[in-house]
């Protein structure tokens, strides 16, 4: 896990030209991995949504460096990865469900990978897994993020004992549900309209 974030980090700074600026700061990288595994451990549902911006920010500079990387000057890539990348973050922070969804089951597919690497059945799990999210996003970040800081925990020798990292990770997955109980009704619209479809509740969303 450790070194799949570091990894994604890494190509980001290369593809954007900042890898010799950073260089400087790498020793503030495995701090900065600490505060975030303990953050997503305890208040994984109260910063989803930014680390989702985050994540569709890089993601969206990867892609258009990827693409346009021979067909457009640097100038113009930059511009285009400025612009777009600030859109797809702000869109990612305003969809709390599907960033929810996406973000939860990236993580469980992550996680279980590191034991089982059947490509189709991770992609089974996804799929899965974002259906439950989209029905239950905020019990599905809390357990998912909860999960993530665990394994980082375990990864990086925070601490060690498995057993004792499995019971932090099971009280900050409650702790995450008690400080978010406030977004169990995320999903309520979407359950309700599954109930009416199966005919299981005819009760109308208001």
């Amino acid at each position: 896990m450790e070194q799949l974030v570091k990894a994604l980090f890494m190509d980001f700074a290369f593809e954007t030209g900042i890898l010799g600026s950073i260089k400087e700061f790498a020793n503030y990288g495995s701090i900065f991995l600490v505060v975030l595994t303990w953050l997503s451990l305890f208040f994984g549902i109260k910063i989803y949504r930014t680390v989702f911006s985050i994540l569709s920010f890089i993601a969206t500079t990867l892609a258009v460096c990827l693409i346009m990387e021979n067909y457009a000057t640097w100038g113009a890539i930059v511009t285009t990865f400025s612009v777009i990348g600030v859109v797809t973050a702000f869109i990612g922070y305003k969809m709390k469900i599907i960033g929810a969804s996406i973000l939860s089951s990236v993580i469980l597919v992550l996680a279980i990978s590191l034991f089982y690497s059947n490509i189709m059945v991770l992609w089974i799990i996804f799929i899965v897994s974002c259906f439950a999210a989209f029905l239950y996003p905020a019990i599905s970040i809390s357990f998912t993020s909860a999960l993530w800081g665990s394994l980082m925990i375990l990864d990086m020798n925070i601490m060690n004992g498995a057993i004792f990292v499995v019971i932090l990770g099971i009280v900050g997955f409650a702790f995450q549900l008690y400080i978010g109980k406030n977004k169990m009704n995320l999903g309520a619209e979407n359950r309700t309209k599954l109930m009416n479809k199966l005919g299981i509740g005819k009760v109308k969303y208001d």
